[in-house]
């Protein structure tokens, strides 16, 4: 998975990049170290991740595709934790 934006300000998560699945978009909330958010494929399938943050740019957790199936992931990822910039 590879991110061309991603943020988190003001306890919120978005963002959008692209993975061998195709093209999509990431909306969510963060709560001090905890993160919930969703990646959604455009007319394809939605996957929720919930987890643990820190400014340096890991996540961890787990991953879910209702329904379907369950993982762990590790994100490691230059992101903006504070910036109010929406350049690509």
């Amino acid at each position: 998975m590879v991110f061309k934006k991603l943020k988190i300000k003001n306890n919120l998560i978005e963002g959008k990049g692209k993975d061998d699945v195709g093209k999509f978009k990431v909306h969510g909330m963060a709560n001090g170290g905890h993160i919930k958010f969703t990646k959604e494929y455009k007319h394809k399938h939605s996957v929720i991740y919930e987890g643990q943050w820190n400014p340096a740019g890991q996540m961890t957790g787990q991953w879910n595709i209702p329904g379907n199936s369950t993982g762990t992931f590790y994100i490691n990822q230059d992101f903006d934790a504070s910036s109010e910039s929406d350049s690509d």
